[in-house]
């Protein structure tokens, strides 16, 4: 009788120690099933959200212009444009914008090292798709200071300011910094009446940024800035 009410209790227990282990297991595979539904919404909601509106990308320099010089390591600026400017490229058209690229790889290997794209062939491109927007991608160099950091956003007539405002004011919140937009005759923002900047990624005058500027993930942190605020930029202009 004692053997027998034991071997109940043995049962008794072991079926419990499975329900537990059964319990556990739906406890995680709800969890992640949650996480799951969770992004799938999300990217869903943003998904093709800029289908309608086509932007160009112009990544600045490239060929035998190399554009300006890193203090510290020599790298070059049109390299760090060209791989942003890319990386800019892939998350945009995630959204479903359609990019047009000024410079690609394959338009760059073109150029050699004794060949470049000018002003004037980029304001070509432009002009002749008169596109919603225009982000041209450079890297920025103070003679005076190697303190001064961040990224910077230029840009020249009224139908950029607002653009130029909200990027600044994004990009000094996320990188801790004070620095202000600029506007001015810059030539590549001159080609199509439409809103056009300049985006500065980073001082090669300055150590840190330089550092940064050449890794992939910093890379994405720009490109993550620019592409959420070139979304509610574009969407806020349909209210």
């Amino acid at each position: 009788m004692i053997h027998r009410q034991q071997r109940n209790l043995r049962k008794k227990k072991y079926r419990i120690r499975w329900r537990r282990i059964i319990l556990f297991f739906c406890c995680v595979i709800g969890f992640f099933c949650g996480i799951y539904i969770t992004f799938n919404t999300s990217f869903s909601l943003h998904r093709g959200t800029l289908a309608k509106y086509h932007i160009v990308i112009d990544a600045g320099h490239g060929g035998s212009d190399c554009g300006t010089i890193g203090v510290e390591t020599g790298v070059y600026e049109k390299d760090i444009n060209l791989a942003i400017a890319t990386k800019l490229q892939a998350e945009l058209e995630k959204l479903g914008a359609k990019i047009t690229m000024t410079r690609t790889e394959k338009t760059t290997k073109a150029l050699g090292n004794t060949k470049k794209l000018s002003i004037e062939e980029r304001g070509r491109i432009i002009e002749a798709i008169q596109p919603d927007m225009t982000l041209s991608i450079h890297q920025n160099f103070n003679e005076d200071s190697n303190k001064i950091r961040g990224t910077q956003i230029l840009c020249n007539g009224s139908t950029s300011v607002m653009l130029a405002s909200t990027l600044q004011a994004t990009f000094n919140s996320e990188l801790n910094t004070d620095l202000n937009y600029l506007q001015n005759d810059y030539k590549i923002l001159k080609f199509g009446n439409h809103p056009s900047v300049i985006v500065e990624c980073g001082f090669l005058s300055n150590k840190n940024d330089e550092k940064l500027l050449q890794t992939s993930k910093y890379q994405k942190r720009i490109v993550e800035v620019l592409v959420k605020e070139v979304e509610n930029y574009l969407l806020n202009q349909e209210i």
